[in-house]
């Protein structure tokens, strides 16, 4: 990198820091801009004469302090991207069956009722073939005795009875089917709603997934990448014939699992043929 292009990387960092300023919580990326920026200063010749001892100190001070935070920092990132996956994972899932669960409270209520009052009607049909010659009997019986007394239009009242008495096995078994045709409709409308359900929670994990996927990809894998070349390029370790190459493509194999590994079987299997 020229001593130009140094320059330039330098005001641009200076640009970031004044956007920065004004974005509470930022002291610490502002804290690296300013130490790559000496780092760049450093490296090329920039620096706008020798620095006072006490100045030095403190920048040796804030890289040590840099270096010390990330020895505790880094592996607490690392956990903390695994369990923020899995937090992601368990809120799907936890969300698809709330929604599901909650838009699907009425049917099983109706449902529930449905099959007690089934239940019921079984119960019903089952002592109305035992009860109802007895009941038609008694009944006639009733007329015949209110018809000697010349009670006839009572007797008539006592013969409809005995017949609505006769006709009522009709009636739960008409009321059975009723009840056998709306559980199946309400079988049919929940899976109209899981259908719905599932198509709304679906685009939710793509989002998430593909979040995930921004993170590894292009973040951290193709982030690293081009770093890999600025570092190299601001160490003067690329092409000047001084000194041997930084890093090699084994570097950038490396920063993914080994390919006997399951996870990249994993990827393998999510990615392979897809082009």
């Amino acid at each position: 990198m020229s001593k130009t292009l140094a320059e330039n990387e330098v005001f641009e960092l200076r640009r970031q820091i004044g956007r920065l300023l004004e974005v509470p919580g930022s002291e610490e990326k502002i804290t690296r801009l300013q130490i790559q920026i000496a780092h760049l200063q450093h490296a090329h010749g920039a620096m706008s004469g020798v620095k006072h001892e006490q100045e030095k100190e403190m920048e040796l001070e804030s890289l040590e302090k840099l270096i010390v935070e990330e020895d505790r920092e880094i592996p607490g990132l690392c956990a903390e991207i695994s369990g923020t996956t899995e937090k992601a994972f368990a809120r799907l899932l936890a969300r698809r069956d709330a929604a599901y669960l909650s838009a699907v409270a009425r049917l099983d209520r109706e449902r529930e009722s449905l099959e007690g009052e089934r239940v019921s009607l079984a119960e019903a049909e089952r002592n109305l073939s035992e009860l109802i010659p007895a009941r038609m009997r008694q009944a006639q019986f009733e007329a015949d005795a209110l018809l000697v007394a010349g009670r006839i239009e009572e007797a008539k009242a006592k013969r409809t009875e005995a017949q609505e008495a006769e006709h009522a096995p009709e009636a739960i078994k008409e009321r059975q089917r009723i009840i056998a045709a709306r559980i199946e409709a309400i079988a049919g409308e929940r899976k109209t709603i899981a259908k719905h359900i599932f198509q709304e929670w679906y685009s939710e994990c793509q989002s998430v997934v593909r979040s995930a996927e921004h993170g590894l990809f292009i973040v951290l894998l193709e982030g690293l990448r081009a770093d890999f070349f600025r570092f190299e390029s601001s160490v003067r370790t690329d092409s000047d014939g001084t000194a041997n190459v930084l890093y090699h493509s084994g570097h950038l194999d490396g920063l993914t699992a080994d390919a006997n590994s399951e996870l990249w079987q994993t990827g393998q299997k999510w990615y392979k043929g897809r082009q």
